[in-house]
């Protein structure tokens, strides 16, 4: 997804949208606020049925650009002959209600009922992908969200909605979502600011000291050759595994943010050649997409002409970057002077790329329903596959920075954690005793919980494009 609060270029991908709409049509009575961040009311948005993407293909990212958990969990160990099986106790205590049979002994892990709902809905459906703010846009001053069916209107959607918006701004993302200033919580969670620390320093503080080295290790990266165009938090390569240790049920494994860029030298060239076989094929072709090429001439020059202003203000942030080179985490305190020009530098290139944002979605809309009307040819462009990992940020994210997102907000973090585990072992069961699993989800669908009256939102709204008098 886009981060307002990072230094990276804009995502721009070509892609060629395959999604499987269903209209929800909840409008919410009042706004969310997260920090700075509104969440304006708006039209119902379709829900995201995406199955698993490609994670090495544009399209991949551009489809989905938020949360996706696709793997199914083996066991640590070989278990004994028996068929794993689970049930769903409605006697028990919320959050002590699902069993878990392996071996003939009986396991009892905690996961509330707020979780456990949505998460098996999900697990049990052919879609892998949990939220997106890549939907439709409606309204060119909002950005839509889009959640798979399970995730709608419920405590969990808004859990993982913050998850993948996270890293935008870690400065004011560290609270939880709030409606009249009212944060709801489910059963087993804590408010942010309940977290120990301890030492002189105040719980805020520390969490802008927190978010402080997690925006400047991600700018580090970047100014280090490590740029990215985009990111998903996913459990993709992850191996998830489930056993018992003291007779304790435990399940490992942790999603993490996957950082991508596109070759776009590469994917342009490509796209080039098809688009030879096309005119090739069909003489009428080059006739038809003439005005479509001038004005991919036109985006093409504009993309060239960033503003004087804004190169100014990329080298002074490169300057900043270098005078912080080599100076501890904890030492790199940015002065007034130093954030307004980062500042700045984020609104001018916001600015302009915005505007090639769409002028590049109209022009290869029109693009690609030419491509489209040749089937075999646009088979070969959906295989096209350029996109290359920026390994070393995903490392960097994957090994080093789960501490520093669990520190922030370990409401978030501990709801993406457990629904990443909890969907791989559903699909194990679903795969090894699909009868167990169609009584267990069919057990599950009835179930009622609190806090009951959440409406996921639909758009947001970054503070910069707020209209007047909602700042």
């Amino acid at each position: 997804m886009k981060s307002s609060a990072f230094l990276y270029p804009q995502k721009k991908a070509f892609t060629l949208l395959l999604l499987v709409l269903s209209m929800v049509g909840s409008i919410f009575s009042q706004d969310w606020e997260l920090g700075s961040t509104k969440f304006p009311k708006g039209k119902g948005a379709p829900s995201l049925l995406l199955a698993s993407a490609n994670f090495r293909s544009p399209g991949g990212f551009r489809r989905i650009g938020g949360v996706d958990f696709q793997q199914v969990a083996t066991p640590e160990v070989e278990f004994g002959s028996s068929v794993i099986e689970i049930i769903y106790n409605e006697k028990k205590p919320d959050g002590h209600r699902l069993i878990i049979t392996l071996d003939n002994q009986k396991y009892n892990p905690y996961l509330a009922d707020w979780q456990l709902k949505p998460v098996a809905e999900f697990a049990g459906s052919e879609y892998t992908s949990l939220v997106s703010l890549f939907g439709k846009r409606i309204d060119p001053s909002n950005s839509p969200i889009v959640y798979h069916p399970a995730l709608i209107n419920n405590l969990l959607g808004l859990r993982i909605l913050q998850a993948d918006m996270l890293l935008n701004d870690p400065y004011n993302y560290w609270r939880l979502p709030a409606k009249g200033g009212i944060e709801k919580t489910g059963l087993g969670e804590s408010l942010p600011l309940s977290s120990n620390f301890t030492g002189p320093i105040s719980q805020q503080e520390e969490y802008e000291r927190i978010a402080s080295m997690i925006s400047f290790l991600i700018n580090n990266a970047a100014a280090d050759g490590n740029e990215f165009d985009s990111w998903i938090f996913t459990d993709y390569q992850e191996q998830v595994k489930f056993g018992i240790v003291c007779d304790t049920f435990y399940i490992t494994g942790s999603p993490y943010f996957y950082f991508h860029k596109t070759d776009m030298t590469k994917y342009t060239d490509e796209i080039g050649a098809v688009l030879d076989e096309i005119t090739q094929s069909n003489p009428q072709y080059d006739a038809k997409t003439d005005s479509v090429l001038k004005e991919i001439t036109d985006y093409q020059q504009l993309c060239a002409s960033y503003s004087d202003s804004l190169l100014v203000y990329s080298e002074m942030v490169n300057q900043i970057i270098e005078k912080y080179k080599g100076v501890s985490l904890k030492d790199r305190n940015l002065d007034e002077r130093e954030i307004y020009i980062i500042g700045r530098r984020q609104d001018l290139e916001k600015n302009f790329t915005g505007l090639i944002d769409d002028l590049f979605d109209e022009i290869h809309g029109k693009q690609n329903a030419e491509i489209l009307s040749q089937e075999e040819l646009t088979n070969q462009l959906i295989q096209i596959s350029p996109t290359n990992v920026q390994e070393e940020l995903t490392f960097l994210m994957r090994n080093t920075f789960p501490e520093l997102i669990q520190k922030i907000n370990p409401a978030v973090y501990s709801a993406a954690v457990n629904t990443m585990r909890y969907a791989a072992f559903f699909r194990y069961v679903q795969r090894e005793n699909p009868k167990n699993w169609e009584t267990f989800l069919n057990e599950v669908e009835k179930i009622s919980y609190q806090p009951s009256d959440i409406e996921t939102p639909q758009y947001y709204l970054r503070p910069d494009n707020a209209p007047e008098g909602q700042e």
